[in-house]
């Protein structure tokens, strides 16, 4: 667009002087259609590549400018921006106002650096695009984006200050594509969500990161189809009885070759790519099974993790009443796990489903409780029959002070409230020791026993 501008000029000119020249040949209804013609084009295009919202260009845009910068060798920074928990926002100061923090957020964007272009990537991602200056400016403009997304944005006197994760990418003549650093740009950002510090620099190494993330997810497929899936079940002693009443169970999946893959592994991949519900239907289809086997009567409970997608997923209630229906258990007997982070997500809608799923007899179980996102109020609020205290409360117990006052205040709250307490974690003698004294009702652990198939849990609970 930009060469035909440049030439549109001195074409007139020549037109002109052709026509002085010779006047009876009439081109002045012909320029004019050329010149509508290319305002036309011009005016599409920039509406094709505009954001509709913001005064950044679009995904599509964004492309384009990528294609040009790689083909012509340029060097350039990247610096990716991902709103997290963007609701919360849209709920406390209404829709038209975070539609006007978006706006806010691309103009500032825009605006950081003179040969900078702001793109909005997504619905809450945007792209800042920079010329590359070596390695100290590079550093700076992180440091400036990242420090702007911990500091409010004032709307209307009105302070805002949403979540943010920012991933960076350097350019400097790689072999990737255009459509290669859009994909590496959304990996990136998916990394950068698990980090402490919100921000993921740029290292080559995310080559071998993106390489090993494509293997696990053509493993997860693959198991899918082959249902290499399969849960496994970790005992929990019960300190009043002296026996394993309980179990919860665990996602396990086999490879090509029968060899188990670590949770550690796939599970993150599966929950940021939405296999998690799947492959959790399974784990919570064999745990049926099994609390319908007579040879696990001596269970007391079986538990199962809930995403918070099952648990605002209108088939849940539907898929509990046809388990029932199908394996004939007490549904007393499933417990039904959850986090404060899932029901944080829509705690009205999920206060239902649990009142509803409660009513017919399944009982919840908060897990995870001390993990610095743990509420009280939510345990008040909801029908949680036990709670589960995160094996990081228990790292230094019994020998540090502060750990011991911690988990024996806890301890005392929720047997003052009539909610049992479960320890996770325990791997010492010295921690279940000290954990019985105080009157923990259960603990979970390898202290007393790792995750192990369905046939040895059978065993283990038929010699007591």
């Amino acid at each position: 667009m930009r060469k035909v501008m440049r030439v549109f000029p001195p074409t007139i000119l020549a037109l002109t002087i052709y026509q002085m020249i010779y006047p009876n040949v009439l081109f002045n209804g012909g320029i004019i259609v050329a010149a509508n013609i290319i305002l036309l084009i011009n005016f599409q295009s920039r509406e094709i590549e505009q954001d509709t919202l913001t005064p950044s260009g679009n995904r599509t845009s964004l492309h384009q400018e990528l294609l040009l910068r790689v083909g012509g060798k340029q060097t350039f920074q990247i610096l990716t921006v991902s709103l997290q928990q963007f609701r919360t926002v849209n709920q406390r100061y209404g829709a038209k106002r975070g539609d006007a923090l978006l706006y806010s957020i691309s103009l500032w964007l825009e605006g950081l650096h003179p040969k900078g272009k702001s793109f909005r990537m997504g619905n809450l991602d945007f792209a800042l695009l920079l010329p590359y200056d070596g390695p100290e400016t590079a550093g700076r403009m992180a440091r400036t984006v990242c420090d702007r997304f911990r500091e409010p944005w004032v709307l209307d006197n009105v302070s805002i200050t949403p979540s943010a994760v920012v991933a960076e990418f350097i350019y400097t003549g790689q072999e990737e594509s255009a459509d290669d650093i859009l994909e590496i740009l959304n990996f990136s950002l998916s990394v950068a969500k698990g980090r402490k510090d919100r921000f993921l620099p740029f290292d080559p190494s995310i080559y071998e990161r993106m390489a090993e993330h494509g293997r696990v997810m053509k493993l997860l497929q693959s198991a899918l189809r082959e249902n290499r899936f399969e849960a496994w079940y970790q005992p929990i002693y019960n300190c009043r009885t002296g026996r394993f009443t309980m179990a919860e169970a665990l996602l396990r999946m086999r490879d090509n070759r029968g060899e188990l893959v670590s949770p550690a592994v796939f599970i993150p991949i599966a929950e940021a790519n939405g296999f998690i519900d799947e492959i959790t239907d399974v784990v919570m289809d064999q745990a049926c099974r099994l609390l319908a086997d007579p040879a696990a009567a001596a269970l007391e409970g079986v538990s199962v993790n809930l995403s918070a997608q099952q648990l605002l997923s209108e088939e849940l209630i539907g898929k509990m009443d046809a388990l029932l229906a199908q394996y004939r258990f007490d549904p007393g007997r499933l417990h039904l796990e959850v986090t404060e982070r899932v029901l944080s997500e829509n705690p009205q809608k999920m206060q239902a489903v649990m009142a509803e799923l409660t009513k017919r007899g399944f009982y919840f179980c908060m897990d995870d409780f001390g993990t610095g996102q743990s509420n009280l109020s939510l345990v008040l609020e909801n029908s949680f029959s036990c709670i589960k205290l995160d094996h990081s409360l228990i790292q230094g117990y019994p020998e540090s002070e502060r750990a011991a006052f911690i988990v024996n205040s806890m301890l005392d709250m929720f047997h003052g409230i009539h909610c049992r307490l479960i320890v996770e974690g325990v791997e010492r003698e010295s921690q279940a020791s000290a954990l019985i004294e105080h009157g923990v009702d259960c603990i979970q652990g390898f202290y007393y026993a790792r995750p192990m198939p369905k046939s040895e849990l059978l065993r283990l609970l038929a010699e007591g």
